[in-house]
């Protein structure tokens, strides 16, 4: 039995859809923690706790959240590209095979 694959386009097209909405939600998700941290700080205003609080927000969270945005956004637009190219091949491969199916047909 042999083996074949193919890809779904809309549904991938969907999926990458989704996938840039879940991506425009980092940067909201991530000013509401920021947010959060900040009110939570100030609960304890001048302590250690506090300072930490603030350089989580500001520094080591919002760093992580630009990276793991950076790293979805490549990995979706490189897959894109990807699908893109499936999909000129096999529109190449149908334009090729019906060039050769008018050659017979002659």
């Amino acid at each position: 039995m042999s083996q074949s694959w193919s890809i779904d386009l809309p549904e991938t097209r969907r999926i990458f859809g989704a996938v840039a909405a879940e991506s425009a939600e980092f940067d909201t998700a991530a000013t509401a923690l920021t947010s959060e941290l900040a009110e939570a700080s100030a609960a304890a205003p001048g302590s250690r706790t506090a300072m930490a609080l603030l350089e989580l927000a500001e520094s080591q969270l919002m760093v992580s959240v630009a990276s793991a945005k950076s790293h979805l956004e490549s990995a979706t637009f490189h897959t894109a590209e990807a699908v893109d190219a499936y999909e000129r091949g096999d529109l190449q491969m149908a334009e090729d095979n019906q060039g050769k199916l008018d050659e017979v047909a002659r």
